[in-house]
């Protein structure tokens, strides 16, 4: 029986060493935080101002015909 420490330390040991995969450079890490920093700042804001807006029932016009 495979207790759960050594699975994930299988885990972990085959997803920091994979072979035939270029790495990185530390700029091109750096910049992909960065853009995810952006992102996620841009989301919360649309969150903020969704949360903001308030809901109106709709309204019905009505007309007579003749």
């Amino acid at each position: 029986m495979t207790s759960v420490a050594s699975a994930s330390g299988s885990w972990a040991s085959k997803a920091w060493s994979t072979p035939g995969l270029p790495k990185e450079s530390s700029a091109s890490l750096h910049r992909k935080a960065a853009e995810l920093d952006v992102r996620l700042r841009k989301r919360l804001a649309l969150l903020d101002q969704q949360q903001l807006m308030s809901t109106k029932p709709p309204q019905i016009l009505t007309a007579a015909l003749c």
